[in-house]
């Protein structure tokens, strides 16, 4: 068996080898490869699953959970729940939000060990508050990122910290300027230092800092999926747009005025790509630190309206070894279609694929797990695999699966709601 490498980006500045297939099938494997193993997370008694995951459905769940008669909060950490009580600023944001009608518009991510809220104001036409917590043990970040709209101009918006509480949990609030208009993708990433260089100095930002999208070639729509990563030091922004567009920011430390854009899915060397590559809604970016050199991961695509479920799509992209600047091949990893690649002189059919895509996540070795609208299965694809493997949580639930990282950054998280009871049960996947 040999193994692919996917390079989602690579900026000219790095140097990185893409291991090809030859031609022929390409990954293919004589082994059966290993299905999902799940098991069960016993939500703590009187706590609520709560709250809409980044990219997912409007009726899934995390498996975030809220107590708000006793002021608390827990998320699963190695396969149990953590309970922290909330800082009051945060309990009282939260529980003005908490009916049956409008908890799952609280938007929740994680990155890394923070656990990220986004609460929706009471006040109509008002900034949401933005808090992300963070274990006493750890160190709470000083800015975060945002893609949103602001005066008609797609961004990405660089945050800095405001206040800190502490109550068994760092509580830090995030806020942001007049007339954001956030979309989706609040991510954490400690690493950014906000400093503006003028003529006159170098300043540590007191204000957000906002880089307009209208810099990567052909971007168009709104932003509908963002995330950041740091790898050997380099920071990256992923942004995906309503129309499918994708771009990659490289952060330009310290003067982030002067990052710049780097388009996957316009330009010339993407002409093979758009063979196979149907834009829709960008609904999720997966990163992962598959070189230690270069950024790897993948992006889910919709390409129907809401009405037609089943039909999300995942790409990931190939590079050629002659042009890092640029993609040149797609991947779709959705597909049982048999693709090929000039470029590689190579093909490749992925075979078991998921049908009803609802979410997706990607560990920190590449694992691809993929939860499905209806029929209660998650699906698993590892590096270098062509077969898909999966495994039903259980019978009884059959409602749409959100996927979720861990602090861990191993395995994932799988939350599903009994459409009939509207029980929600959380468990472990790897």
């Amino acid at each position: 068996m040999k193994k692919i490498l996917i390079n989602l980006l690579t900026i000219s500045a790095l140097t990185t080898g893409i291991v090809a297939c030859g031609s022929g099938s390409c990954c293919s494997s004589n082994s059966v490869p290993a299905a999902p193993v799940v098991n069960p997370i016993e939500v703590p008694a009187n706590f609520i699953p709560f709250g809409s995951a980044v990219g997912s459905g409007s009726d899934s769940t995390t498996s975030l959970a809220y107590n708000k008669d006793s002021n608390q909060i827990a998320f699963p950490v190695s396969g149990t729940y953590q309970i922290y009580t909330l800082p009051e600023s945060v309990n009282t944001a939260l529980k003005a939000t908490f009916t049956s009608a409008t908890q799952n518009r609280n938007q929740v991510s994680v990155s890394g060990s923070n656990i990220i809220l986004l609460i929706p104001s009471t006040i109509l036409g008002a900034e949401p508050a933005i808090y992300v917590l963070t274990p006493l043990e750890q160190t709470a970040p000083r800015v975060i990122a945002v893609a949103g709209i602001k005066s008609g101009e797609a961004i990405v918006e660089l945050i800095t910290a405001l206040s800190t509480e502490r109550a068994g949990i760092q509580a830090t609030q995030f806020t942001l300027s007049a007339g954001m208009i956030p979309s989706t993708g609040i991510v954490v990433n400690p690493n950014i230092l906000v400093t503006q260089k003028t003529a006159q100095a170098s300043l540590q930002a007191s204000v957000n800092v906002a880089i307009p999208l209208a810099g990567c070639t052909g971007y168009t729509g709104i932003p509908s999926a963002l995330q950041v990563a740091d790898y050997a030091g380099t920071t990256y922004a992923g942004v995906g747009s309503s129309t499918g567009q994708v771009c990659v920011l490289t952060i330009v430390k310290p003067d982030v005025l002067q990052s710049r854009w780097t388009s996957l899915t316009s330009g010339p060397n993407t002409a093979e790509s758009t063979g196979r590559y149907a834009p829709g809604n960008v609904n999720q970016f997966n990163f992962y630190q598959g070189n230690p050199a270069a950024l790897f991961g993948y992006w889910n695509v919709k390409n129907t309206p809401d009405t037609q479920p089943g039909t999300n799509q995942i790409y990931r992209v190939t590079n050629s070894p002659s042009n890092l600047n640029a993609p040149t091949s797609f991947w779709n990893i959705t597909t049982e279609a048999k693709q090929t690649s000039s470029t590689f002189a190579s093909s490749v059919q992925f075979t078991n694929v998921p049908t009803s895509v609802n979410s997706m996540y990607t560990d920190n070795s590449g694992v691809v797990y993929v939860g499905t609208t209806s029929g209660g299965s998650v699906y698993k694809l590892a590096p270098g695999i062509t077969q898909w493997t999966s495994t039903q949580l259980n019978a009884n639930q059959t409602g749409p699966i959100t996927l979720s990282t861990t602090t861990t950054g191993s395995g994932a998280i799988a939350t599903i709601t009994n459409p009939s009871t509207g029980q929600t049960a959380v468990y472990t996947v790897n």
